[in-house]
């Protein structure tokens, strides 16, 4: 082998380590772009008085499980209560067959908060007013209809209507 070709080998090992090397600093400097910097970490004391001064959760289980389906049950004769899961002073969610509702009540007037549909339910209308609030699920042609006042210690309190659009 001539010192000509010990030369190019050289030459070419060369030039394959400066590519790598430069294609690694270009891949670590697009990361850290993408990624941006990781928070810091909190220690245990910061986590509990985190959670502490955080607002409370809606802790209501899921009105059905994933791949259920709608019932088919016949509509209810008439007005149920739903049951209530309190969230905070004045605000409340209720479990009814159509989803939740949370509803808060203040200074003597009903808004609703949020809803979120059942499986395979939607939330076709929701009308807030001074008096009274109400909320309308349906599914296919079955509908649940959720009226919501402020009862008189200033609460939440709802009256749900299970009927099908023939009625």
């Amino acid at each position: 082998m001539g010192s000509r070709t010990l030369l190019g080998v050289a030459g070419w090992l060369t030039a394959a380590l400066v590519a790598v090397v430069v294609g690694l600093a270009a891949v670590r400097l697009i990361g850290e772009g993408l990624q941006g910097s990781a928070p810091p970490a909190l220690s245990a004391a910061e986590v509990a008085d985190a959670l502490a001064s955080a607002p409370a959760a809606p802790t209501s289980a899921p009105a059905s499980t994933p791949g259920s389906a709608p019932s088919s049950a016949p509509a209810s004769a008439g007005p149920t209560s739903a049951a209530p899961t309190t969230v905070a002073a004045g605000t409340q969610t209720f479990d009814t067959p159509g989803g939740l509702v949370t509803a808060r009540c203040a200074a003597g007037v009903v808004t609703i908060a949020g809803t979120s549909p059942a499986q395979g339910w939607g939330t076709h209308e929701v009308e807030d007013g001074a008096d009274e609030a109400e909320v309308d699920f349906r599914s296919g042609r079955r509908r649940v209809e959720v009226t919501v006042t402020c009862g008189a210690d200033g609460r939440p309190v709802a009256r749900t209507e299970d009927k099908s659009d023939d009625d």
